[in-house]
């Protein structure tokens, strides 16, 4: 697939084509990272924590509610003490 450069500030921009867009679910705003690799540009969505909560759960992250991730045996150790305590 073969798509043109342009010049955007002092910068050149790539428009990602409507297919590429569909597959990887970009959208605007979408993160990805760019790495070279000696004759090569890779550019790939970036993982974040959100995104693997968001893939794993099929919807946003802001209604992914606690109950739904559980506490996954989380240990109770006492009250906190000393410089820990948070107000």
């Amino acid at each position: 697939m073969e798509v043109v450069l342009n010049k955007w500030g002092n910068s050149l921009g790539l428009r990602i084509p409507r297919e590429l867009v569909e597959n990887f679910k970009f959208q605007p705003g979408s993160r990805v990272t760019i790495t070279s690799d000696e004759s090569k540009i890779v550019i790939k969505p970036a993982t974040s924590i959100e995104t693997l909560f968001e893939s794993h759960y099929k919807k946003p992250m802001a209604s992914i509610c606690r109950e739904e991730v559980g506490t996954y045996n989380e240990e109770a150790w006492g009250s906190d003490v000393g410089g820990e305590i948070i107000e």
